[in-house]
């Protein structure tokens, strides 16, 4: 830009300006004292102009102006501004985009300080550097609700929290499977209580066996219940150690018993099993007797509920009590049929 109003040449673009209407030219030469002097109207080093899209690159520019005077002898002079482009972008790259991953919705560099926020946007803005004529340059950053979560999501803080997270609910849920089945577990014999048995358990398995301890009550009559709470401990001992892992045993309550068998494919697999249960004694040191069990045993059907499959093997139980105890009562079509045969019908057998 000099002053015969050719500010670029003609083949890039020929027009004319009134270049006292330009800020940086009137800020060094649009003073009177100007044109007898030849001393600038001010002793800024650059004029910084706003910051505006260059026309050519098309990009967001701030250009600095240098004056100068260059006098060619006897008397003439020649005087202008020297203008440099500074595209914003590129001079401000770290602090517009300061981040790797997850940078402001907007940011911008700006001499106006007022400018209005978007609609559900955070704006935050700073003095980033003042130019010699005193004005300064602004940095504006703009983040939507949407950087927020961005920024949570990418942040260390989150992945701690994360992990944090997980560790908190596989505790938890160990926690919560160690306390279900502690409140679901009797304290004494170490079994499941009643209130694991319900329709989806019933019918997982092929056979349910009620249990009853002989002669309970005289053994806590006699020697006492702290006897009788071993001869139940014993007892429940002995029917995990002689059922297979597939199967279920329940403390039913009291001295009763129950245990459900899985993968039992008839009749003669459920009537040996039972009687392998009859021939092995149990001992224990407090008592002069073995422990003995009555116990009567059902196929479970399709259509029994828990309280019908549990009655009809009670029957059963009943019906040894009723024969001498120590058996296992069992249905054959519609009639009863203890596993070990009476001393009579295996004599008259």
């Amino acid at each position: 830009m000099v002053a015969d109003n050719n500010v670029l040449p003609a083949k890039l673009a020929s027009f004319e300006m009134d270049l006292m209407a330009q800020p940086a030219w009137y800020h060094y030469f649009g003073c009177a004292d100007f044109a007898p002097s030849r001393t600038f109207c001010s002793a800024d080093e650059a004029f910084v102009s706003d910051i505006e899209i260059d026309s050519f690159s098309m990009r967001n520019t701030i250009v600095m102006y240098f004056p100068f005077i260059h006098q060619s002898g006897l008397g003439s002079y020649k005087y202008g501004l020297l203008g440099i482009n500074i595209s914003v972008d590129e001079a401000f790259r770290d602090v517009l985009l300061p981040f790797t991953n997850i940078n402001p919705t907007r940011a911008a560099v700006s001499f106006n300080v007022a400018e209005p926020c978007r609609p559900f946007h955070l704006c935050l803005k700073k003095s980033l550097m003042r130019t010699k004529a005193g004005t300064d340059l602004y940095l504006k950053w703009s983040y939507s609700w949407l950087d927020f979560i961005k920024l949570t999501l990418h942040s260390a803080a989150f992945e701690i929290y994360l992990i944090a997270l997980l560790l908190l609910m596989v505790t938890w849920k160990q926690l919560y499977l160690r306390l279900r089945a502690l409140a679901h577990t009797d304290h004494l014999t170490r079994l499941p209580r009643r209130d694991i048995l319900n329709q989806r358990l019933l019918h997982e398995h092929d056979y349910l066996m009620i249990l009853d301890i002989d002669n309970f009550k005289s053994i806590n009559d006699l020697h006492g219940h702290s006897i009788g709470d071993a001869a139940l401990t014993a007892f429940a001992r002995y029917l995990k150690g002689n059922i297979r892992k597939i199967d279920t045993a329940i403390r039913w309550g009291g001295e009763e018993f129950i245990v459900l068998f899985r993968g039992m494919g008839n009749d003669d697999m459920m009537s040996q099993s039972a009687k392998r249960l009859l021939t092995r004694p149990l001992q224990i040191p407090e008592l002069p007797d073995p422990i003995t069990f009555s116990a009567g045993v059902i196929r479970i059907r399709d259509y029994l509920t828990v309280t019908e499959a549990v009655h009809l093997a009670d029957e059963l139980l009943y019906h040894v009590k009723q024969h001498g105890k120590h058996n296992i009562a069992c249905y054959e079509g519609t009639t009863i049929r203890l596993i070990r045969p009476l001393p009579d019908e295996a004599e008259s057998a």
